[in-house]
């Protein structure tokens, strides 16, 4: 009971309530908590709700599939504080059916109307929604759309998932000045952007140094945001760095993309190149805040002063605390990036309050049209784990992993750990060691080798349960987490800087100490051992990513943000 009443009292925590007890648990505390019977207390919710008492459940909220799906992407839709002071009310009231709470969620009464909005689009049902889509899509700043509910626990996270799917750059807020009269309110703000001119415009990303692009990049962000910037936006999109051979993955996933290769890595051919294609290049991408950067930006701006520059940190904390921000050099290139990224919302909160620049999150994304996108139900899953990195390298801390397995494997001995990459040479040693100290588990870990075949690569993500990393750092969540969660993967990972985006704060996933054998052979044991749980966490990773990791609503996000005058 000390628990939930500590959870109690955060939305969070209220997240977490709904997400680690039973309907029949939560029944049973609140009970105790206002000393009344369960059926009285369907009687107080009856009574407040002013609804009829054949169509109230006590556990409407506590219904795993609406609250898995809809209920975290919905808070996730307000950004101001009243709107989750009213949610928290509102859950409180429904956990504990304390009339107190429900007075807590309702804004002061007779508050001003905004009227500087020249059109009002009103719904009361969810079918409203659904028929009004394309008035909904079409919105401009000027215009509002009002939702009042009629069955709030009903429609409430239904008619925000669905609002939002159609305008997510909508601002939302939530309303409740009585019982009877909950609102929300979606609203365009006023945004001024660069005029566009009347052609295809040119983008233009360049590789840092020593200045190759490799086939697997075509995948990756590198390669996704100029390919997804023309196919939906409508760019010349060119890759310009050193060619290393075959690239099958230009051809079969990102058709369209343009390589510019240079005769060799050396700085000057870069500025040069720079230089020449600047008044041309209407968008510049640069990887991350290497010294090469700083000229090659400064370059680019002399020559285009009103050319746009797209910077993706690829940050990790250990490499910024290493930074000396104010020096010349560096703050002159940051002031004349438009829009610096970090794909970790724990490293943006931090570079933010560090640093005198506003740095996005712009999260490592998934994309593969080549796959049917659902939810593999969990009965499909085996009991894998599985990792896909370049294995034997100190940043990816394969040893770790091997160790902690065998260490877990006494306790699991029906799981097996499948590991997909290249081999550091190097590594081969510590491998033949490994089996040589640990025969018995030759037939339990399983080495599949590179795998770049991208529909090979999806059935080893949809046949396993668990996708594990024990990586010492990462530049924000890696795309193999993106891919992982899309295939219904509940996440064992270190606690590298995007820990908490990885596993959506303990509901996909779990984390552990970085380096440490003995927590990630618990992690493991603990993620196995209650299979509820982690079919819980299969089930919600699908959604997860789908509402924070899908590359084309990423690459809208950017592209949104490049033609924005802040």
């Amino acid at each position: 009971m000390k628990r939930f009443v500590e959870n109690f009292q955060t939305l969070d925590g209220i997240l977490n309530i709904l997400n680690e007890y039973t309907p029949s648990e939560i029944q049973g505390i609140t009970s105790q908590i206002l000393e009344k019977e369960f059926a009285e207390l369907t009687e107080l919710q009856v009574e407040c709700l002013g609804a009829h008492k054949d169509k109230v459940e006590y556990t409407v909220l506590l219904n795993k599939e609406v609250q898995q799906k809809n209920l975290c992407t919905a808070i996730a839709a307000f950004k101001d504080e009243k709107s989750k002071r009213v949610i928290r009310g509102i859950l409180r009231y429904w956990l504990v059916p304390d009339y107190f709470f429900l007075q807590e969620a309702i804004c002061e009464a007779g508050q001003e109307e905004d009227t500087c909005f020249d059109k009002v689009l009103e719904y009361s049902t969810i079918e409203d929604i659904i028929t009004a889509s394309q008035a909904i899509y079409s919105i401009s700043y000027g215009t509002k759309v009002v939702f009042h509910f009629k069955n709030f626990f009903e429609d409430f996270c239904i008619a925000i998932v669905l609002i939002n799917c159609l305008r997510p750059d909508l601002y939302y807020e939530l309303k409740m000045t009585s019982l009877y009269d909950v609102k929300l309110e979606g609203y365009s703000l006023k945004r001024k952007y660069r005029k566009i001119p009347d052609r295809k415009l040119r983008l233009l990303c360049i590789a840092k140094h020593p200045g190759e692009w490799t086939n697997v990049q075509l995948l990756k962000d590198k390669g996704l945001i100029p390919y997804l910037m023309y196919k939906n936006h409508n760019m010349n999109s060119v890759m310009a760095g050193i060619d290393t051979g075959d690239y099958p993955y230009l051809k079969s996933y990102v058709n369209g993309l343009t390589m510019d290769f240079l005769p060799n890595g050396e700085k000057e051919t870069k500025f040069s190149y720079i230089k020449e294609h600047a008044l041309d290049t209407d968008v510049l991408i640069v990887d991350s805040i290497y010294p090469i950067n700083e000229n090659i930006i400064k370059i680019y701006k002399q020559e285009n002063p009103k050319g746009i520059v797209y910077m993706g940190l690829d940050a990790n904390s250990q490499w910024m605390e290493r930074i000396y921000f104010m020096r010349q050099e560096f703050y002159e290139m940051m002031s004349n990036v438009d829009v610096a990224a970090t794909s970790c919302r724990a490293m943006q909160k931090h570079l933010n309050i560090k640093w005198p620049w506003n740095i996005e999150y712009i999260p490592n994304g998934y994309f593969h049209p080549w796959i049917r996108l659902e939810q593999i139900p969990y009965k499909r899953k085996e009991k894998i784990i599985l990792t896909v990195s370049r294995l034997g390298t100190p940043q990816k801390d394969t040893v770790t992993m091997l160790e902690a397995f065998a260490i877990a494997s006494k306790t699991m001995p029906d799981w097996k750990l499948r590991l997909v990459g290249s081999i550091e040479e190097k590594f081969l040693s510590y491998i033949d060691d490994f089996f040589a100290r640990n025969p018995v588990l030759k037939n339990k870990i399983e080495f599949a080798g590179r795998i770049d075949d991208k529909m090979k690569l999806f059935e080893e993500y949809k046949k396993a349960a668990v996708f594990t990393l024990t990586s010492k750092s990462e530049g924000g969540a890696p795309n193999v987490i993106a891919e992982a969660l899309h295939c219904s993967c509940a996440i064992a990972t270190t606690r590298i800087d995007a820990w908490e985006d990885c596993i959506d704060s303990g509901r996909c996933g779990m984390a552990c100490a970085v380096g440490d054998v003995n927590a990630v052979a618990d992690m493991y044991i603990n993620m196995v051992s209650d299979e509820e749980r982690l079919k819980r966490m299969c089930e919600r990773s699908f959604f997860y990513a789908e509402e924070n990791y899908n590359m084309e609503k990423i690459t809208s996000r950017i592209y949104e943000s490049l033609l924005e005058v802040v």
